[in-house]
């Protein structure tokens, strides 16, 4: 699967979650440099540690087939980590609560 091809249907995915808390969504490892992966690398920052459980249940189910690696993190720890900036991670998706349904922000690796 092509890396775009990837990221829209994950969007498509996250847009349709039934989300209360604003999260953000990052890929890194070899997806981002390699045509060929293994796995998907996939940060969460979140604020929420009990609706996390069910986002990533929802991420390994809908996605099991692509072997989701999900990394979590409250921006706490990545900005005490640097996470983001060490694994040269890139913005996928960051969500906006508006009720039951979440927007997104500009997306920004479609756009390059």
């Amino acid at each position: 699967m092509e890396l775009k091809e990837f990221i829209t249907e994950f969007i498509d995915f996250i847009n349709n979650l039934e989300i209360e808390s604003e999260y953000e969504f990052y890929l890194f490892g070899s997806i981002l440099k390699n045509k060929r992966y293994n796995d998907i690398d996939i940060l969460i920052i979140y604020s929420d540690f009990e609706e996390l459980k069910k986002v990533k249940e929802s991420i390994n189910t809908v996605f099991y087939d692509r072997l989701p690696h999900l990394t979590c993190l409250t921006l706490n720890e990545e900005l005490e980590l640097n996470f983001i900036k060490k694994t040269n991670s890139r913005k996928i998706k960051t969500t906006h609560n508006t009720g039951n349904r979440c927007t997104s922000s500009k997306n920004t690796l479609l756009n390059q």
